[in-house]
This record gives C-alpha cells, sequence and structure tokens, in this order.
C-alpha cells in the first residue's frame, strides 16, 4: 500500500467507551506518516471509525445495547479490517449475554492485531461475566507470560483464583501484586481515580486476611466520599473489624453501609 518512503509510529489516542461492566478502553491507533495522498486516505478512515464508535456509544451508554450493535456492524461493512470495531460490538454482544458473538468478535480482532494486549484483556472480561473463571485463569496466565510486570494481570488473575476457591494460588497472585507496589501513591496514578484503586487494593488485603492494612486502604477511599462506593466500603471495612474481633467499629460500619443503601 505505501512505498519505501513510508515511515510508520504509534501514537496514543484515548478513546473512552462507556460500555457497562467495563473499565473505558485507552485504543492505541496508527498514525501512518507518508505521501501527502496515503496519509490523507488513513487519516480519513480513523476519523471514520471513531465517528463510528462515537454513533454506538450514544445507545450503548444508555443501555441500547442491540441498536450500538447495528451500528458497528455497518461499520464493519466499510472497515472490514477494524479491530476496534470489532472489540467495542463484542463488549455489546457480552452486554446482551451473546456470548457466542462476543467471543467471535474477539477473536477476530486477535486475528487482526495479535499484538494488542487489550484484546486478551477484552476476552478475559468475557469469561469472567460467563463466570468460567478456568479461562481466565488461562488468558492472564499467557499476559503475564508476555508481560510480567504489569501488575494488573496478577491482581486478576488473582480474582479469578479466588472465584475458582484455590486459596494457593490465589494468595500467591495477590502477595505478588502487593510486593510490586513501590510506590503506592504512584501506582494508584494508573486508576481512574484514587478512590477505585485504595478500594480494590483494600480487597485484595482482605481476600489474604491482612485485615490492618486493608482497613487503612478502605478507609483511604471513605475519605473520597464516593456516594456510589459508599455502602461498599463501609460493609468491607465492617468485615474487617469484624474479622478482627472490634465489633462495636464493626457494627458501627455495618449501620453506615445500611445507611447508604447497602
Amino acid at each position: 500500500m505505501f512505498n519505501k518512503k513510508t515511515l510508520c509510529r504509534m501514537v496514543s489516542v484515548g478513546v473512552l467507551i462507556g460500555m457497562a461492566g467495563f473499565v473505558p478502553n485507552t485504543v492505541n491507533i496508527p498514525i501512518v506518516y507518508a505521501e501527502e495522498d496515503a496519509l490523507r486516505d488513513y487519516l480519513k478512515k480513523s476519523n471514520a471509525i471513531l465517528k463510528i464508535m462515537d454513533e454506538a456509544k450514544k445507545f450503548s451508554s444508555v443501555g441500547n445495547y442491540k441498536r450500538a450493535v447495528e451500528i458497528y456492524t455497518e461499520g464493519l461493512k466499510n472497515y472490514p479490517d477494524s479491530d476496534y470495531l470489532y472489540i467495542q460490538r463484542s463488549l455489546c454482544y457480552c452486554s446482551l449475554k451473546e456470548y457466542d458473538n462476543a467471543l467471535a468478535d474477539i477473536d477476530r480482532a486477535i486475528e487482526i492485531d495479535p499484538y494488542n494486549l487489550g484484546h486478551y484483556e477484552s476476552k478475559a472480561r468475557i469469561y469472567d461475566d460467563m463466570e468460567q473463571y478456568d479461562k481466565v485463569v488461562e488468558i492472564y496466565t499467557q499476559l503475564i507470560e508476555k508481560n510480567p510486570y504489569e501488575i494488573e494481570y496478577y491482581r486478576e488473575r488473582g480474582n479469578a483464583y479466588y472465584q475458582l476457591k484455590d486459596e494457593q494460588h490465589m494468595t500467591a497472585d495477590y502477595k505478588k501484586y502487593l510486593s510490586m507496589w513501590s510506590k503506592p501513591d504512584e501506582n494508584m496514578a494508573a486508576y481512574a481515580d484514587l478512590c477505585t484503586g485504595y478500594y480494590l487494593r483494600g480487597i485484595v488485603y482482605q481476600r489474604i486476611k491482612d485485615y490492618q492494612h486493608a482497613i487503612e486502604d478502605y478507609t483511604k477511599a471513605i475519605s473520597f466520599n464516593r456516594s456510589s462506593m459508599m455502602q461498599y466500603l463501609y460493609r468491607c471495612r465492617g468485615e474487617c473489624y469484624e474479622a478482627l474481633g472490634d465489633t462495636e467499629k464493626a457494627k458501627s460500619d455495618f449501620v453506615e453501609a445500611k445507611l447508604h443503601g447497602g
């Protein structure tokens, strides 16, 4: 398609896809530096794909996944080599519980770009939604082999082991995850917000029965006063106090959880 003068490099374009139950994705779109005509065509294609995704998001964000699927399907007729359209349609299928279609789209996206690790993460999320936790373990094991420095892979695999009631492997993964936090405040910056970061780490501490550290993280998360999370934070912290035998603080937190709808 391009001649020998073509020079390519990758840049990141953040595209937030508000799919229910999934963390918004950052999409890496290749920008090609080539002759003017080739560059113009490529940018036109990229912009068209982004417009399709934006249009579909208007519907998926309000729960109309069927309409979003229709938009992605129409888009794929014009851009059948767009792994991003396949990924986003698969997430809509997942929300509709059409798992066979969701997995088929994920596999097609991986076929198009097998080097994008985010595609494998999306596949793991689908298997998690299907409660096929052995498949989740399998995928994150592969991802850890490809990138052993990504701490979230250990937490996610640990979560799958937790669901499988494999305490030995769960504990090993959680401890690995925690050991990689050399500078907790800096690591927290990787999350969409600090409240979520402390909450997720608190869960890890709680599951390995390190209740004091779990209480500290839940307390930090509570300080952000995130209304949508308060019932879970108070209930989890109450469970930790209860495990430590501090019944008064446990009762107080359980009352707070109920006041916040839990």
